[in-house]
């Protein structure tokens, strides 16, 4: 037996499951593959979008103050004095 089969089988045993079929073992084996190989598809598509989206546009002209918050209340300060 191969190790996961005998991992497989130390877990079927401690919940009183008799016997695990080769089978199903190779069905498991397959489905992490599978699961895995989507996985690790999807990483590479999410990095190279984080690439493309982050550093194909041309940068900005003015620094951004990182204090938003203060500039919308001064905004809003001078909307409610009027002009």
């Amino acid at each position: 037996m191969s190790a996961p089969t005998n991992a497989i089988c130390e877990k079927s045993t401690k919940h009183k499951v008799t016997g695990v079929p080769e089978d199903s073992v190779s069905y498991l084996a397959l489905t992490l593959r599978a699961w895995l190989q989507d996985l690790v598809f999807s990483m590479i598509l999410a990095a190279h979008h984080y690439t493309d989206t982050r550093h194909d546009r041309p940068t900005g002209l003015r620094r951004r103050d990182i204090n938003v918050g203060s500039r919308c209340a001064e905004q809003r300060g001078k909307a409610a004095r009027g002009p």
